[in-house]
């Protein structure tokens, strides 16, 4: 029983390659990896939702100092945030009924990366544009107040 305890926990926190051990005899029950990459799946995707509503957030608020129209910001959120859900789905699914469990750990550490560097070029990119549109506004603003002054001392 120890031997499969330590086994489970060298599964859980180290990536082996899947052809160098039988996981089916090692661990506690068969294919305890695949659903271990599942569980640990469902919440960077929680987190994905939640940058995205941020991103969307940050993107309303640029687009709308700038005076600009965006009503398809939030169809472009749900239909982002659902393509990367069933895109998951349909892999998991997949690598389930054809029992390529282990290609689906790679592929999903895959999918992972991409929408990672997506959020993250996002964030930098709506990031920048409403620092820059807030700094142009508090000069406008530091302009205006000059102003009053000068009136002021006249």
């Amino acid at each position: 029983m120890s031997y499969k305890i330590i086994s489970l926990i060298i599964l859980t926190f180290l990536d082996i390659k899947y052809n160098s051990i039988d996981y089916s005899k090692v661990i506690l029950y068969p294919y305890y990896y695949f659903y271990l990459t599942l569980l640990k799946a469902f919440p960077t995707y929680l987190f994905l939702s939640s940058f995205t509503i941020i991103i969307l957030f940050w993107s309303q608020v640029y687009y709308a100092s700038v005076l600009v129209s965006s009503p398809h910001l939030q169809t472009l959120y749900i239909f982002l945030n659902v393509l990367v859900y069933a895109i998951n789905v349909i892999l998991a699914s997949l690598a389930y009924f054809v029992k390529a469990y282990f290609d689906y750990i790679y592929y999903n550490y895959i999918i992972e990366s991409i929408v990672d560097y997506i959020i993250a070029s996002a964030f930098l990119y709506y990031g920048v544009k409403v620092t820059n549109k807030l700094k142009e506004k508090s000069k406008g603003l530091a302009r205006k107040d000059n102003i009053v002054k000068r009136v002021k001392r006249l």
